[in-house]
């Protein structure tokens, strides 16, 4: 079996797709499979499910929840092991797209051809179908147990686009740019790649506009300067830098046929901008592209 959890959750087996009941029990069972195999203690998922205040009878309505996915997926051969008051999901973590797209983004950053890193990185951010568990977790809970995932989502978004440019193409990443940066405007690494985008494109003006954005906004939210390297770029697209030009990429590479940047499927579930979780709590960073 197959569970779905970067996106609305599902659960596929080889004759179609389980349908998994309620939304709460929905929820729990998304909360053991991103912890999978490890174990999460009932009063882990009291308090993740019920926002540390839950309810009287809290523990009955878990073991009930518990009782009803057992019974939902042991025919498929899926197990739900109880050790000592807590709750872990026996499945192998490669059936589990969250799980997946760690290791493949994990594993594709480290390719040294810039083609082979941005195909890697694509095929991983293409795991992505909207929010982490989009119609099972509100936006609090999500930022509870999807801070680790998000980041990993950024970083793996900032490679992509950093590859792609590497190789020359840089008109397909601009949308999906613009949408990432105004998301994380204090994000500097994210800024200077679309900064990179709009200045190959021709598009001097709207890069130093962008250039201000952050730097307005870094000062106004934190109280800080843009770091070296932003300013760097700033003063390289000003002189208009012969070391910021774009490689020609081969012909067989210049079309991109859809961009993982913009969160999987057309029609993907989407909660507020690009269909991922919100920017709260992710990092300003000051890498270079």
């Amino acid at each position: 079996m197959y569970f779905r959890l970067l996106g609305p959750m599902t659960a596929s087996h080889p004759h179609g797709r389980l349908q998994l009941g309620r939304r709460q029990e929905r929820c729990v069972l998304g909360l053991l499979l991103l912890e999978a195999p490890r174990a999460v203690t009932t009063e882990r998922l009291m308090n993740l499910l019920w926002n540390e205040e839950p309810p009287a009878g809290a523990r009955a309505t878990m073991h009930t929840y518990v009782a009803r996915l057992r019974a939902l997926l042991k025919p498929h051969g899926v197990r739900m092991v109880t050790r000592d008051g807590s709750y872990a999901m026996d499945v192998d973590p490669g059936a589990i797209d969250a799980h997946r797209f760690s290791v493949a983004a994990v594993r594709a950053q480290n390719l040294r051809d810039p083609r082979e890193r941005a195909d890697g990185l694509a095929a991983a951010l293409r795991l992505w179908h909207g929010p982490l568990l989009a119609h099972e977790a509100d936006d609090l809970l999500r930022s509870r147990i999807g801070a680790r995932l998000e980041e990993q989502r950024l970083t793996a978004s900032e490679l992509y686009a950093e590859a792609e440019l590497a190789c020359g193409r840089h008109r397909h990443l601009l949308a999906a740019l613009a949408e990432l940066a105004a998301q994380h405007p204090t994000r500097e690494r994210l800024t200077g790649l679309f900064m990179l985008a709009l200045y190959r494109d021709e598009r001097q003006a709207d890069a130093l506009a962008a250039y201000q954005r952050t730097r307005r906004m870094l000062s106004s939210e934190l109280g800080l300067e843009p770091g070296s390297d932003l300013t760097l770029l700033y003063k390289q697209i000003i002189t208009k830098d012969p070391a910021l030009a774009a490689q020609t990429p081969p012909r067989s590479a210049v079309t991109r046929t859809a961009n993982p940047l913009h969160g999987g499927e057309p029609g993907a579930a989407r909660s507020g901008n690009a269909g991922y979780p919100s920017a709260a709590g992710t990092s300003r960073r000051n890498s270079r592209w």
